[in-house]
């Protein structure tokens, strides 16, 4: 059961780092070369709306990435 459990964790980690990494890829490759064009009007599209989801979703995120890391950490 504790192999399980800890196999679990470890996807749990896996996923949550492919998200992060899938985050700045996405902001390098697709959201950076709008930013050239950036006007005073254009940046609540932009930065205020995606980054208030971004926000949102990684408050919630980080804690419980921390804890599955630190369990991993002592099972280790």
């Amino acid at each position: 059961m504790k192999e399980a459990l800890l196999l679990a964790i470890a996807v749990y980690m896996l996923a949550g780092a492919t998200i992060y990494a899938g985050v700045l890829t996405t902001v390098v490759l697709f959201l950076y070369p709008s930013w050239k064009t950036l006007r005073p009007e254009t940046i609540p599209g932009q930065f205020t709306i995606p980054i208030g989801a971004a926000t949102r979703f990684f408050k919630a995120a980080i804690p419980t990435w921390t804890v599955a890391l630190v369990v991993l950490l002592v099972n280790e």
